[in-house]
């Protein structure tokens, strides 16, 4: 039983099964619901109790299966759909402590409860232009695959923390190396008293973060603290917006001018490494504009 804290991060599954003598030719059975460990951005806004996570088959899925659903005197429509990382054995282990054969459930639709008891009617085109609206997707000409991809945002596990009003927020051109490529990809900065409220926020007063992994509406990547930058101020480059410009702070929600910390996505600067860490495309980047031969890269196994 979750506790007034964990129900707010509650996760609804459900399984869906093709069967030609049923409504729609599918039966969906519901599944124990599970807590989350992380905040998703959706949740924020609508509410995790409003979406139901549902397995599908891999084989034999047709239009028809994704049509709208009730249950519990709620009306769920499809909202988009995405691929999994996990295999199908852990996505059945998650959704209710059980396995399955192996080929089952690499795709889960969402579905959204539109209309329902206490439920302010919100339809599934609302909740799409909330979180990336149909004008700037067009204007970043971006495909329908691209467009599902970018949606996933909405549903990656985060934290919120610190409001950053829109005065405050400046996207600046990428800089760029020798070769014309940009060495600011998904490399952002904050001001220092911004990391201090984000520790705050998320529980660890008085520790130095030097860097989080971040979204921030419609940008996403790193935000690297630099205490020369005056209060509460955030600087993005171009290449970590996926989609918009910075007039996109200044007409949307509060909520989404606040920064989202992604799970385990904080650099502690009062502390020791204690794991190994990975030499990114972004860092080779940096070493070969300040001079560092390309065979160094070359030569490592």
């Amino acid at each position: 039983e979750p506790d007034a804290q964990e129900l707010h991060r509650v996760v609804y599954y459900a399984d869906l099964f093709v069967n030609a003598k049923a409504r729609n030719g599918r039966r969906i059975i519901l599944r124990k619901p599970c807590v989350n460990a992380h905040m998703k951005r959706c949740f924020y806004r609508f509410g995790s109790d409003r979406f139901l996570f549902v397995n599908v088959p891999n084989q034999g899925l047709e239009i028809q299966h994704l049509a709208p659903y009730d249950v519990c005197n709620r009306h769920f429509d499809f909202l988009f759909a995405k691929r999994t990382m996990a295999s199908s054995k852990q996505l059945k282990a998650e959704s209710s402590g059980q396995t399955t054969e192996a080929g089952y459930g690499y795709v889960v639709a969402v579905f959204f409860a539109e209309t329902g008891p206490n439920l302010v009617t919100c339809k599934t085109d609302q909740v799409r232009s909330w979180h990336l609206p149909t004008h700037l997707a067009c204007a970043s000409n971006m495909t329908v695959s691209k467009y599902a991809e970018r949606f996933k945002l909405a549903f990656s596990d985060i934290e919120q923390t610190v409001e950053v009003e829109a005065a405050n927020v400046e996207v600046r051109p990428d800089l760029v190396g020798r070769t014309g490529r940009p060495n600011t990809d998904g490399n952002g900065l904050g001001s220092a008293d911004l990391f201090e409220k984000i520790a705050e926020i998320l529980g660890h007063p008085g520790r130095r973060i030097s860097a989080i992994q971040m979204r921030l509406g419609p940008a996403k990547g790193m935000l690297v603290r630099s205490d020369r930058l005056p209060c509460s101020k955030v600087i993005l480059f171009s290449s970590q917006l996926e989609y918009g410009d910075v007039t996109y702070y200044r007409n949307c929600e509060p909520g989404q001018r606040t920064i989202e910390v992604c799970a385990n996505g904080i650099v502690w600067g009062d502390e020791q490494l204690r794991q190994s860490s990975r030499l990114n495309s972004q860092l080779i980047l940096v070493l070969q504009s300040i001079g560092c031969p390309s065979d160094i890269f070359l030569s490592l196994d």
